[in-house]
């Protein structure tokens, strides 16, 4: 299949597992780059903002709590799902569904996470008020 742009969405073919991992550890080495400059932007950008006050505490406290849960629970059940699938594709051998199995499940974590971002920008004072009810 090419798209418009004469790229190719065809599984590459991998001849041994050594290019298969340099291609996948290359890819998550890349993402981990980003997000560590993203994360550092923003840590400046809210420290620039809120400066060293209690507002700051309770604000990072907020932020921290929900997003540590949200990633600990997303990287253990990709970690059960997803493991022992790899792991058998890779003793067996077949690469190439390997390598698709690795685009399709972070081709569906990417969606499934913009769904959750873009539910909770469209929902949040829903949530907000949700949220402060439940607290109060």
């Amino acid at each position: 299949m090419k798209c418009f742009m004469n790229c190719s969405f065809e599984t590459p073919k991998f001849k041994n597992p050594q290019s298969l991992i340099k291609s996948v550890l290359s890819t998550v080495v890349i993402a981990n780059i980003i997000l560590a400059a993203v994360s550092f932007a923003k840590d400046l950008l809210l420290a620039s903002y809120l400066g060293t006050s209690g507002e700051a505490d309770a604000f990072y406290m907020a932020f921290f709590i929900p997003d540590n849960f949200g990633n600990n629970l997303l990287a253990a059940s990709a970690g059960v799902a997803c493991v022992p699938l790899f792991s058998g594709l890779f003793v067996g051998e077949e690469f190439n569904r390997l390598y698709g199995s690795l685009r399709n499940i972070t081709l569906a974590f990417m969606i499934i996470s913009c769904a959750l971002a873009a539910g909770m920008l469209i929902f949040r004072n829903e949530t907000v008020a949700l949220v402060a009810g439940v607290l109060t």
